[in-house]
């Protein structure tokens, strides 16, 4: 929030001028220009790689490079069997993830089920007599020998 705020009252600046003692001789420089490098600077340590997010357990946050998910998801209507839905979930990160996919069913239960997610690949999970409402957890998993152990640290992975 600090940044934010701080950033909201830098930009406020661009056209601020600041003057290094001597007379119009070029040494102007824009407060904008700075709170832009500065900003440029922190905007590194807002999100840590994937690197810095790996354990020992090769589990990782299954986070992109930005901060958002590595996981983009979409869901359609199967166009040969009535009442059935196909969910796609799409790995755009550069290591593997580990999803749990659900899609509801019209008798109130969900139909669940697990797969690794190659970087950059898709994997899809489709359920008959479904409402349409799915959902997803992620973590990354390096080695796929650990996904049981990856997913154990996800709080509410089996809900």
């Amino acid at each position: 929030m600090f940044l934010l705020r701080w950033v909201g009252n830098a930009t406020a600046l661009f056209n601020t001028k600041i003057h290094k003692g001597f007379k119009d001789e070029g040494y102007h420089m824009k407060l904008g220009n700075i709170a832009l490098f500065i900003l440029l600077t922190l905007s590194g340590f807002a999100h840590a790689d994937y690197r810095s997010s790996v354990d020992e357990d090769t589990c990782w946050d299954a986070k992109s490079p930005s901060g958002g998910s590595c996981i983009s998801a979409t869901s359609r209507w199967s166009e040969h069997t009535k009442g059935k839905v196909i969910a796609e979930y799409t790995n755009n990160c550069d290591h593997r993830i580990y999803l749990r996919m659900c899609n509801g069913r019209n008798s109130g239960s969900d139909d669940c089920g697990a797969s690794g997610v190659a970087p950059h690949s898709t994997k899809s999970w489709s359920t008959s007599n479904a409402t349409g409402n799915y959902s997803y957890n992620a973590i990354g998993v390096t080695q796929g020998s650990k996904d049981w152990v990856c997913s154990g640290k996800v709080s509410n992975w089996h809900d």
